[in-house]
């Protein structure tokens, strides 16, 4: 039942029965709908965010997509525009005077006469001594593709895979020692060498003279022969082991107990073998290092390179045009999967020392302040976090007035 207030009560008026009927009905409705209304149902909270597709869009208020972000970003840069211009203006203004108009020299020659060729259209200017081209005004962009003769790489920690500049991920480094007389001496026991790490490494790939049914194992102890990690023997393999930079290490093939093996052996050693990674001091047999004898059971061994977490590249064009007015915009294109690929610019005016110009570029980034008699080259870092994210850098331009 609706509820039919008064609300114009007088100091003497008089209250019926029928007037609190009427009240008192009116508050037990009104106790009796709020009965049954959810607790916390009129606390309205507005939402923090509004999904896109309650928006409508009218001409002037519209949203823009990545893609289109995107592309307009990557527009061409025209700040060379005026200049173009101005070249064409230059030439319309030249062909309004010229004077001949023929396939073959004019026979006149003086100086400020003008001759077009139709048939190569070369516009010319007699420079009072001959006939001299007018050259034209061309804007060149130069592809760096990684992988041409006259494209010079530096790496630090990365390398060259599927067209592209990565951080190099775990691999087998150089080889070290390389050792050629063979021997067969019998050995019961232990034959191997000592090596000083000189980098931390993630294990060691060895290559052996030889194998013997009684060899037992490859093991890898430290420099008082406790044992580290061992394992089956084959002519070639790989020992995985965290292994510290500073350490002195000991590699050995081992024999069976109380079996003798015969193994290769060099007469001539030349120790230390040195490389970046590894530096053998000695050769090793049983629990002595070999002073006469210098028996080895390794023709050679190589580091396993741990991935890298960073690494840089410096690229540069050997052949560098040399016909160049002015520089115009560099650009480039990287694959970040999920993290950095930074590219600086370097220049110099004779390739012997360079200057860092620029820093972290962006795409299309202008580079007209650049002097045209400095060379340009571009130095590409590269660093991750997760060694199984592979960032790249793709290609590189960089483009010129000529």
């Amino acid at each position: 039942m609706q509820y039919n207030s008064k609300t114009n009560w007088q100091r003497d008026d008089i209250v019926t029965e029928k007037d609190l009927n009427r009240i008192e009905q009116g508050i037990k409705d009104a106790c009796t709908k709020l009965a049954g209304i959810q607790e916390g149902a009129t606390n309205y909270q507005h939402p923090a965010t509004h999904p896109a597709t309650i928006i409508t869009e009218d001409s002037t208020h519209k949203f823009v997509t990545d893609t289109e972000k995107t592309n307009w970003n990557n527009k061409a840069d025209t700040s060379k525009l005026n200049e173009i211009e101005q070249g064409i203006e230059d030439v319309h203004e030249k062909m309004g005077k010229i004077r001949y108009m023929q396939n073959t020299e004019p026979t006149v020659k003086e100086e400020g006469l003008t001759w077009f060729n139709p048939e190569t259209g070369l516009l010319y200017i007699h420079d009072g001594t001959r006939y001299v081209p007018v050259p034209p005004v061309q804007i060149l962009q130069e592809v760096i593709d990684f992988y041409e003769d006259d494209v010079k790489i530096q790496h630090n920690s990365t390398i060259k895979n599927n067209g592209g500049i990565v951080i190099c991920n775990q691999h087998v480094g150089s080889d070290v020692m390389q050792l050629t007389d063979n021997q067969d001496p019998v050995i019961d026991g232990k034959c191997g060498i000592k090596f000083i790490a000189n980098k931390d490494m993630d294990g060691i790939r060895y290559y052996l003279f030889k194998t013997h049914p009684n060899m037992g194992t490859i093991t890898l102890f430290n420099d008082n022969f406790q044992e580290l990690k061992s394992q089956n023997i084959y002519s070639s393999g790989s020992l995985y082991y965290p292994i510290v930079a500073g350490k002195t290490y000991i590699l050995c093939a081992v024999s069976k107990i109380n079996k003798y093996m015969y193994l290769g052996a060099n007469g001539t050693p030349a120790f230390p073998y040195a490389s970046e990674y590894i530096d053998v001091i000695s050769s090793v047999l049983d629990t002595n290092t070999t002073v006469n004898s210098y028996v080895y059971a390794f023709r050679c061994i190589s580091p396993i390179v741990p991935a890298s977490t960073s690494g840089t590249a410096i690229v540069e064009i050997t052949n560098t045009e040399k016909n160049i007015k002015s520089w115009d915009l560099a650009t480039y294109q990287n694959t970040l999967d999920g993290e950095t690929v930074t590219i600086d610019i370097e220049t110099s005016p004779d390739g012997s020392v360079w200057t860092t110009e620029f820093v972290d570029i962006s795409q299309n980034f202008d580079i007209s302040t650049i002097d045209s008699m400095k060379d340009i080259r571009f130095k590409i870092n590269l660093s991750r976090s997760n060694i199984d994210n592979n960032p790249s850098c793709d290609y590189l331009a960089r483009r010129f007035v000529r």
